[in-house]
């Protein structure tokens, strides 16, 4: 899949969340939606990928665009990672298709990722998480997320220092 960021940007925005799909499901449950909207003064409208593409063109910028998914916490559906870089490749010069796979799929998570990078297209991978200990999401000893970290890095034929077996080969 050819992409093409337009060269006459000034900036590019690295974590554009995606919170609302094209039937109108959100990317989090109410309660999270009312208190995001609230820690950030913000009112309830959500963009849609074209908004926000069209947002983002405007001010010469491209967007890294994902969705969060935190279905293993909260048991609410993630939005669809395949839809999301559909629509985001339809505006190539300024959208850069992420995914962000819930850390408690593990494996299967990992393979999701594989297949949205080979088949839609999609960059990178977005950590994603719920709470205060976020930020030491992808260390080795917080075995469900590393493992869709390390599936990653392996794919380009890289393994993380700190990976299980990595110095015994």
């Amino acid at each position: 899949m050819s992409r093409s960021i337009s060269p006459h940007l000034d900036a590019i925005g690295v974590h554009v969340h995606v919170e609302i799909d094209a039937h109108g499901h959100l990317s989090l449950p109410d309660d999270f939606v009312e208190a995001s909207s609230a820690y950030f003064a913000a009112d309830h409208r959500r963009p849609t990928i074209d908004e926000i593409a069209a947002y983002y063109r405007q001010r010469r910028t491209a967007a890294v665009v994902f969705t969060v998914d935190i279905e293993g916490a909260t048991g609410h559906a993630a939005l669809s990672h395949p839809e999301i870089a559909d629509a985001a490749a339809e505006h190539p010069d300024v959208l850069i298709p992420f995914a962000s796979i819930d850390p408690a799929k593990g494996r299967a998570g990992a393979r999701t990722f594989r297949r949205l990078v080979e088949e839609r297209g999609v960059r990178g991978l977005a950590r994603s998480g719920v709470g205060p200990g976020d930020v030491v999401a992808l260390l080795s000893h917080d075995q469900p997320r590393y493992a869709v970290a390390a599936r990653c890095t392996r794919r380009r034929g890289h393994r993380h220092a700190d990976e299980p077996g990595a110095h015994h080969r």
